[in-house]
């Protein structure tokens, strides 16, 4: 038990050190009789691993629940990316989306992007 436990260690670590983590969240504009806050930022926010160049997976907020996404860099900052929710995981509640990300500062990203249900949002990433 001792070894599978330091195995895993020794694999997060090394997966820890040399990955890049990504914290990404929409932007949503309040409703007529709200203000704008903290929520509008955070209502959406989710953390993602870049497993590799192109290819980023994590976890998204969605309201009360969480969802999965998955993103593929396509080239030059385009990506397409899929969220799904994790109670019915089937192809009819995936959320496909085609977007942009533009570099703002240092790791700061903003990212507007388009899906398929023909909404347009804006969301920012921060790139560790």
């Amino acid at each position: 038990m001792k070894k599978v436990l330091l195995t895993l260690a020794v694999v997060f670590t090394t997966l820890a050190s040399s990955a890049q983590f990504m914290v990404v969240s929409d932007v949503s504009q309040p409703s007529d009789d709200e203000s704008w806050g903290v929520g509008n930022f955070t209502n959406s926010i989710g953390v993602g691993y870049q497993v590799d160049d192109n290819l980023t997976v994590g976890l998204r907020k969605r309201d009360d629940e969480y969802d999965v996404f998955g993103r593929y860099n396509i080239s030059g900052g385009i990506f397409i990316s899929a969220q799904s929710s994790t109670d019915e995981f089937d192809l009819d509640n995936i959320e496909l989306s085609l977007g942009y990300s533009l570099k703002v500062m240092n790791s700061i990203y903003v990212e507007p992007s388009y899906n398929r249900e023909g909404e347009f949002k804006v969301g920012a990433a921060v790139r560790f």
